[in-house]
């Protein structure tokens, strides 16, 4: 899950939802687990354009090749994270 948005809290808050049968799943226990968070909704990819790109290069340095986002959130918000995620190809 990808939110580019100026709005963390309350993109989480409404990712929590669309999260919420994936994260009884226990890969994503394990996920929590080796991130180092408590909540699900961390392990998506939210903040700013430079917040995300972060959390995309530290999966590139850990060795992703290919991405697989599912973007969430507003129009605004899907629309800004469409234009990023291009450039960032």
């Amino acid at each position: 899950q990808v939110c580019v948005t100026a709005d963390v809290p309350g993109a989480r808050e409404r990712i929590a939802p669309m999260m919420g049968l994936s994260a009884a799943l226990p890969i994503y226990g394990r996920q929590l687990a080796a991130e180092g968070v408590d909540d699900f909704t961390e392990l998506a990819l939210v903040g700013s354009e430079d917040a995300v790109a972060e959390r995309l290069q530290r999966y590139r340095e850990a060795g992703m090749t290919e991405l697989c986002a599912h973007v969430l959130g507003t129009d605004e918000e899907r629309a800004r994270t469409l234009a990023f995620l291009r450039g960032a190809a």
